[in-house]
Formats: structure tokens, C-alpha cells, sequence
């Protein structure tokens, strides 16, 4: 892709970031390209419809929290999206703050790569019998509202009984998020662009629950008693707001500029210490 490509580039700015010098470094870059912007501030509040008409790129200023947002708010569309650490871990963020200008450059002369995970297709039917479509880039998590209590999760697929869960929660991971909330509970790492998806119970009371991956074929009809149900951790919904959630990896694809000699696993590596000897 090359510069004269590029009619118009969307900014979506971390909240508290909005008069830092790291943005201002942006626009001036921008400015020197003659590459027209939008600035959306992510408070995380209020969903943010962007203006995508003539949009060729998103860059996301932020942490890895950021990153996830512009991935979902970005569903249907084929925008890719660069990601600019501004937080703390930046394990999705491919780009230091110190990096932007070169990565930009690179991105311009199209020396990059383009990274296609798959999102979580999460459909919520509402007790009013509307069904909500939304998308994960990490992970669902039916998660138990009274402490009092533990979570009743069914579980089935095609009809037929897959699993009873009975269980602080359980979370439903896309590949890419089987490095967060998956990870911490037990769950395999699994590489990125894998078509699979996998389920992790959170603190079973039964020790024959296990994490099981599912492939993207599958899609597991799911009814919870006890549960708030959130998404990437950015949406709730409360156990009293739903009837019942179907699940399973989409055909809807996020779009991750990467640099063309990066590295999963070197990431995995300088970031959560994989593979270290002690």
C-alpha cells in the first residue's frame, strides 16, 4: 500500500492521552505527509461509531485494551489497524511510541505484514427475544453474579448436552486472547491465527473439568444461571438481561499491521518470559 493510497487515517487515542506529546507526534507526522485524520478518544464509556468513508488506516494509541476496541468497533469492515503502545504490557501493540515514524514509513512502502485473527461471534439472545450480535477479540466469559453461589453453566451443541459447568465461570477464547484471562486460568497458549477456540472453566468444583478447544465449525449454545456475561471486558451484560448466548470463532477477521520480520514467538518470549530456562 502507498502513501498516495491513503485519503484519510482515523486516530483512536487511549482517554488521558489526548494532549500527550505522543499524540501531538503523530498529527505532525501526519501533517508532514499530507495525510488527512480523525481523532476518536476511547473513554470506554460510550460506543464510538467512526466516519469510515475513504478510511485506510486506524492507528490506536494506547495499550493492548486500546488495540481490542479499534479490532471490535472495526467488525465487517477491512481497515487494518496500527497499533502504538502507550500502555503497559503492549503484547498486541506491535510498535513502541519511540518506533511510530519508522513503522509508518515502513507501513507507507508497504513493507509490512498483515495479521487475520479470527474474532468470537458472541450472539445474545435478550429476554425481549431480540439477539444481539457482537464480536470478541479475546474472549467471552460467563463470570458467577453472587459470590454466595457458584455458576450454572449448560452447555450444548447441536442439541445435544456438551458440558455442565459448575464453576466460578467459564471462558470461551479466541486464539489471540488465549494469552490473557485464558492463560491466568489454566488454559493452553495457542497460536494466533489457529481456527479453533477454546473453553476454560475458572476454579471447577469439579476436578474433571479441563479446558477443551473446539473447532470453527462448532458453535456451543449456552444457558447460565448465576452469570454476568462480558465481552473482551469492555461490555456486561447481567444475569438478568439474557436468556441464553450462542458462541463460537467467526468468519469476521481483525486486520494487525506487524512488521515483516515479527515474531510470535519472540513476542511470547519478551513479554510473558515462554520458553525461558531458569
Amino acid at each position: 500500500m502507498k502513501n498516495k493510497e491513503i485519503k484519510k487515517i482515523i486516530i483512536f487515542c487511549k482517554l488521558g492521552l489526548e494532549d500527550s506529546l505522543e499524540l501531538n507526534n503523530i498529527k505532525n507526522y501526519l501533517n508532514s505527509k499530507n495525510i488527512e485524520y480523525l481523532i476518536y478518544i476511547n473513554d470506554r464509556k460510550n460506543e464510538i461509531e467512526f466516519d469510515l468513508e475513504n478510511v485506510g488506516l486506524l492507528i490506536s494509541l494506547g495499550g493492548d485494551g486500546n488495540i481490542i476496541s479499534a479490532c471490535r468497533y472495526l467488525a465487517n469492515s477491512n481497515i487494518p489497524v496500527f497499533g502504538v503502545n502507550a500502555g503497559n504490557l503492549g503484547f498486541l501493540t506491535e510498535f513502541k511510541t519511540t518506533e511510530f515514524e519508522t513503522g509508518m514509513n515502513e507501513f507507507l512502502s508497504g513493507s509490512y505484514k498483515l495479521e487475520r485473527p479470527f474474532l468470537l461471534s458472541v450472539q445474545i439472545k435478550l429476554n425481549n427475544g431480540k439477539i444481539l450480535q457482537k464480536y470478541a477479540f479475546n474472549d467471552a466469559v460467563f463470570n458467577r453474579a453472587n459470590h454466595l453461589l457458584l455458576a450454572d453453566i449448560k452447555t450444548s451443541f447441536k442439541g445435544d448436552i456438551f458440558n455442565n459447568y459448575n464453576a466460578d465461570g467459564l471462558i470461551i477464547s479466541t486464539p489471540s486472547g488465549s494469552t490473557a484471562y485464558n492463560l491466568s486460568a489454566g488454559g493452553s497458549i495457542i497460536y494466533p491465527l489457529s481456527r479453533v477456540f477454546m473453553l476454560t472453566p475458572i476454579c471447577s468444583h469439579s476436578l474433571t473439568q479441563r479446558p477443551i478447544v473446539l473447532p470453527k465449525s462448532f458453535f456451543i449454545d449456552i444457558i447460565s444461571a448465576n452469570c454476568t456475561l462480558s465481552i473482551d471486558g469492555q461490555e456486561v451484560f447481567n444475569k438478568d438481561e439474557f436468556k441464553s448466548v450462542r458462541i463460537g470463532l467467526s468468519n469476521v477477521r481483525a486486520n494487525i499491521i506487524r512488521r515483516k520480520n515479527s515474531s510470535y514467538f519472540r513476542v511470547l518470549n519478551e513479554k510473558l518470559n515462554w520458553g525461558e530456562v531458569r
